[in-house]
């Protein structure tokens, strides 16, 4: 059987898993910078707000690169978006190795953010296209391990690689794995093999039409702020308010990610057992707890605290791409995603870190993890307004009863 013919998900592991394994070189090769930014900052003289403006262009690009990829995919099949923006990612990479300045450097990290940004809508339409809707909670689990490793990985990979090399050669290396993936795939892989749909100025209006569209952007900017925008910070956080070495914090960021790659699948049964709603409900609600508390936290209280904020917030994704797979047609459904995803990435993982630095050049760190946890808890509240016509939420009713 073609792997992208609709099936159980036991049959589509496989694929499923080679596209998790691009997902983590597309991930990672947005996030080394955050283990490395203490010595890139060192290098090219960059304050607090400075560095946190690094992965706003990162997210500006991811922005522009998302959106491309719903129209690139109607001209070119998922497959060869795939193999192009790992190709171009990993180039991209290399390039920031070289940059001698912060405006050198933002210049690269937006191309950076712009050819990851190709991967997830091809990617996310790839998995949906080959596993029924009744296993996409644990489908997108599965895919959702590469962030959470890439989350895991990344400050020991930048510890490895500081040992024995300087920032721009870590940098180097990250880019070429990521070329040569691309070349492997293209040469063997066989999932995504068919087009998306052209986008269209009116399926736009009437997905913004759509109060779940509206509630799901804030709802994925507050998921990518729970995660990525906050964890992108986290060094700095501990070694300007607590003077924790790079290696300290580096090791406590890395550590407190192991779990993350168990709680994950917590969401992916959640969805399929509890149904949507009820699962975003109680992942922001106890997200909001444990970043309020690792705002507040300090003495022995402080690591506990950066290790339980992760386990909650990773459970977003699986639910949350789940939800817009949901809310958009199959045949849609990249493009959906494509008006979507980017700027909910461009608020939570660009906009949220800059505001971050800006309140810690104001000595204000605290208050601006405090912010973020008071926004979690309102979208806690908002994810009961969704209208999800999805064969989960009936499922979920159907058990109750």
């Amino acid at each position: 059987m073609q792997c992208d013919d609709k099936k159980a998900l036991s049959s589509s592991v496989g694929c499923i898993l080679v596209l998790t394994g691009f997902f983590y070189l597309n991930f990672i090769s947005r996030i080394i910078s955050s283990p490395l930014m203490p010595n890139i900052k060192a290098s090219l003289g960059m304050d607090h707000g400075a560095a946190g403006g690094v992965f706003l262009f990162i997210a500006s690009g991811y922005l522009a690169g998302i959106i491309l990829s719903g129209i690139i995919s109607c001209i070119i099949k998922h497959r060869s978006v795939i193999f192009i923006s790992a190709v171009s990612c990993g180039t991209a990479v290399i390039f920031m190795s070289f940059s001698h300045s912060a405006a050198v450097l933002n210049g690269f990290a937006s191309l950076t953010g712009l050819a990851a940004g190709l991967y997830l809508p091809s990617g996310i339409a790839s998995i949906t296209h080959i596993v029924k809707p009744s296993g996409w909670g644990r489908a997108l689990s599965i895919h959702e391990l590469a962030p959470n490793l890439a989350f895991l990985t990344a400050p020991l990979i930048a510890e490895v690689c500081l040992s024995f090399m300087n920032w721009r050669n870590t940098l180097q290396l990250i880019g070429c794995c990521s070329v040569a993936a691309g070349i492997i795939y293209y040469s063997c892989g066989k999932s995504g093999n068919f087009k998306g749909r052209m986008p269209a100025y009116s399926q736009a209006v009437s997905f913004f039409r759509m109060r779940s569209y509206w509630i799901m952007l804030v709802l994925f900017s507050l998921g990518v702020l729970s995660t990525l925008g906050i964890y992108t910070m986290i060094p700095l956080y501990l070694i300007a308010e607590f003077n924790y070495s790079r290696l300290a914090a580096n090791t406590i960021l890395s550590i407190s990610r192991i779990l993350t790659l168990v709680t994950v699948f917590v969401s992916g049964w959640s969805v399929d057992r509890f149904g949507l709603r009820r699962t975003l409900s109680t992942v922001f609600i106890v997200t909001s707890v444990l970043t309020l508390s690792m705002a507040a936290a300090s003495g022995r209280f402080l690591i506990p605290a950066v290790f339980a904020q992760p386990l909650a917030a990773v459970c977003f994704f699986p639910a949350g791409i789940a939800a817009l797979s949901a809310i958009f047609p199959e045949k849609s459904r990249n493009v959906g995603i494509s008006l979507s995803v980017p700027l909910a990435f461009w608020i939570g993982a660009g906009l949220a870190p800059a505001a971050l630095g800006a309140f810690a050049d104001r000595g204000m760190f605290r208050a601006g993890f405090a912010v973020a946890g008071v926004a979690f808890l309102a979208g806690g509240v908002l994810s009961y307004f969704l209208d999800i016509p999805s064969v989960k939420e009936d499922a979920a009713t159907d058990a109750e009863k």
